[in-house]
C-alpha cells in the first residue's frame, strides 16, 4: 500500500527523509501549466494559427527577406514532393511493364533523370529552409522581446510594485522565449501539411478515390503522435518537481563547499542511497511511457496499415 501511494502521488521515501516532501518551484508560470493539459485537440488546432500568425508578423518585421525565403522554400519543397511521386510512379509503371529488362530500364531512364534531379532540388531546398530559418529564428526572439519590453516601460511604476503585477511580467518572459521554438515548430507543420497537399494532389491524378485513403493513413497517426504528446507532458508536469529534486541532491554531492560537511557527517552512503531510490522510480515511470507508446503505436499503425491495404486494393480495381 505504501509503495502504491509513493508511485501515485510520485514522491519517494527518500525524497520525503532529504527534503520533507516533494519540493515545488514558485515561478509565475506555474499557474499556467496545466492550461496545456487541460486542452483538447480542437482547441489546439483553433489556437494554432493565431499562435503561427503572431510568429509571421514577428518574422515579417525583423527580416522579411528571410521569411520570403522561408515560405518559398517551403512551398516548393511541396512540389518537390509531388514532382517525386510522379517520378517514382513512372519508374515502377516502366519497370513493371511487360518486356525485356534492358528495354524497361532504357524507357524508364527520363524518369529516373526527373527522379534525380528532384531528389538534388529537394535537398537544396531544405538546405536553403534551414539556413532561413536559423536566420529567422534569433531575429523573432529579438523582434518579440522588444516589443514585450516596450510594453514593460509602459506599465505604472506603482503597478509594478504589485506582487501579482511582477508574476505577469515574469511570466511573460517565458513567452518570448518560445517564440523562437514556435518558428521551428511552424516550420515543421508547415512541411507536414505541404506534403500532405501535394500527395492529395497526385493521388487526385490517379483517382478520385484514393484522397479518403490519403486522410485514412494519415489520420491514425495524428491521433497516435497527439495521445503520445498528451501523455508525455502529463507525464513530465507530474514528475518535473521529483527530477528538480534529484538534481538538487546530485548538486550537493558535486558542490565543492559541501563535500567537507558531506565526508565529516558520512552522509554520502545516505544521498546516494535516495539517489538511486528516486531515480528508480523516474526509470519505473519511463517504463510505464514505453509500454504506452508501444500499444499506441500498434494501434495507429495497425489502422493506418488496414487503410494502406485498401488504398493498394482500390489502385488495383483501378
Amino acid at each position: 500500500m505504501k509503495r502504491q501511494q509513493t508511485e501515485a502521488d510520485g514522491v519517494s521515501a527518500a525524497e520525503r527523509e532529504l527534503f520533507g516532501g516533494r519540493l515545488r518551484w514558485d515561478q509565475s508560470y506555474i499557474g499556467h501549466e496545466d492550461v496545456v493539459a487541460r486542452m483538447g485537440f480542437g482547441q489546439m488546432a483553433a489556437a494554432l494559427p493565431r499562435m503561427v500568425g503572431v510568429v509571421l508578423r514577428a518574422g515579417w518585421t525583423a527580416d522579411r527577406r528571410a521569411l520570403t525565403g522561408l515560405v518559398v522554400s517551403q512551398i516548393a519543397q511541396g512540389v518537390t514532393a509531388a514532382l517525386g511521386l510522379v517520378a517514382v510512379n513512372g519508374v515502377l509503371n516502366q519497370l513493371f511493364a511487360d518486356g525485356p529488362t534492358g528495354d524497361k530500364l532504357r524507357q524508364s531512364l527520363s524518369a529516373l533523370l526527373v527522379l534525380a534531379v528532384v531528389s538534388v532540388g529537394a535537398a537544396l531546398l531544405s538546405a536553403w529552409s534551414t539556413a532561413m530559418s536559423g536566420r529567422l529564428e534569433p531575429q523573432v526572439e529579438r523582434a518579440v522581446s522588444t516589443q514585450y519590453y516596450r510594453a514593460v516601460t509602459r506599465v505604472e511604476v506603482e503597478a509594478t510594485e504589485r506582487p501579482d503585477v511582477q508574476r505577469d511580467l515574469e511570466a511573460g518572459k517565458f513567452g518570448t522565449d518560445s517564440a523562437r521554438r514556435m518558428l521551428g515548430l511552424s516550420v515543421g507543420v508547415s512541411g507536414v501539411v505541404i506534403g500532405m497537399v501535394a500527395a492529395a494532389v497526385v493521388l487526385a491524378s490517379l483517382h478520385w478515390a484514393l484522397l479518403p485513403m490519403l486522410l485514412a493513413i494519415a489520420l491514425p497517426k495524428g491521433w497516435g503522435a497527439v495521445r503520445s504528446a498528451r501523455r508525455e507532458y502529463i507525464s513530465r508536469l507530474h514528475w518535473v518537481d521529483h527530477r528538480r529534486a534529484v538534481a538538487s541532491l546530485l548538486q550537493y554531492l558535486t558542490m565543492p563547499h559541501a563535500a567537507g560537511e558531506i565526508r565529516v557527517h558520512a552522509a554520502s552512503a545516505l544521498l546516494l542511497r535516495g539517489y538511486g531510490e528516486m531515480s528508480g522510480l523516474m526509470e519505473t515511470e519511463q517504463r510505464r511511457l514505453a509500454r504506452a507508446q508501444a500499444r499506441t503505436d500498434l494501434v495507429a499503425g495497425a489502422f493506418s496499415g488496414l487503410a494502406s491495404l485498401g488504398c493498394y486494393g482500390c489502385c488495383g480495381g483501378c
